[in-house]
C-alpha cells in the first residue's frame, strides 16, 4: 500500500512537472514552481526528488517511455500487407503530434538542454534510436514483401525520425500558417513514392 501511494506521489509530481515545462518553459520551472502545480510543498518535492534535476530526468524517461509505447501501439494496430506503409512510423508520428501538442513543446525544450546534460542526451538519444528501429522494422516488412525496392531501412527510418520531428517544430512556431494535415500526408506521399519506385 504505501509503495502505491509513493509510485502515485512520485506520477502526479512528474505529470505536474510536464505542465508546469508547457505552459513556463523549461528554463521557468524551479522546485517552487513544480510544488505549485502539485499542489504540495517544496519539502514534499524534495522527499521523492533530491533536486530539480533528478525531476527532470524522471519526465524525461516518462516522455521517452509514452512516446515509444504510443509510436509502438499505434504501428501495432495496423497489420495487414494494404498497410504496410502505415507501419513505416509517419503515420504514427504525425498522429502522436495531432494527438498531443504539448509533447512537442516539452520534446523541444529538453533538445535545447541536451547539448549540455549528457543524462538528457542519452535519453533522447534512446527514444530516437528505439523509434528509427520501430520504423526500420516497417521498412524491413515492406521490402520483404516486395513493396518497397532498393531501400536501405536505416537511412529510411532517420528520414522519418527527421520528417517527424522537423514537421513538428514547424508547426510548433508557426501554427496560424501551417497546415499540419496537408503537410503530414504529403511528406509521406513522398517517402512512399521513394521507397517503392
Amino acid at each position: 500500500m504505501k509503495k502505491d501511494k509513493s509510485a502515485d506521489r512520485i506520477s502526479h509530481i512528474v505529470n505536474a512537472t510536464f505542465r508546469c515545462i508547457v505552459e513556463k518553459g523549461y528554463a521557468n520551472v524551479t522546485m517552487n514552481a513544480i510544488a505549485e502545480y502539485a499542489g504540495l510543498s517544496k519539502g514534499a518535492i524534495t522527499h521523492y526528488f533530491k533536486s530539480k534535476q533528478d525531476i527532470m530526468i524522471a519526465v524525461l524517461n516518462e516522455l521517452d517511455t509514452k512516446l515509444y509505447s504510443i509510436v509502438h501501439k499505434i504501428k501495432e494496430e495496423t497489420n495487414s500487407k494494404e498497410d504496410l506503409h502505415y507501419r513505416l512510423g509517419l503515420s504514427a508520428g504525425f498522429q502522436l503530434i495531432r494527438n498531443d501538442f504539448t509533447l512537442m513543446f516539452v520534446i523541444i525544450d529538453f533538445l535545447s538542454q541536451a547539448s549540455n546534460n549528457t543524462e538528457y542526451a542519452s535519453i533522447i538519444k534512446s527514444f530516437i534510436e528505439k523509434y528509427r528501429s520501430l520504423s526500420s522494422d516497417g521498412v524491413q516488412s515492406g521490402s520483404d514483401a516486395g513493396v518497397y525496392k532498393h531501400v536501405k531501412p536505416g537511412i529510411i527510418s532517420t528520414i522519418v525520425v527527421a520528417l517527424v520531428l522537423g514537421i513538428g517544430i514547424q508547426r510548433m512556431i508557426d501554427k496560424e500558417q501551417f497546415n499540419f494535415d496537408e503537410i503530414s500526408t504529403m511528406a509521406e506521399e513522398i517517402v512512399i513514392n521513394y521507397i517503392a519506385r
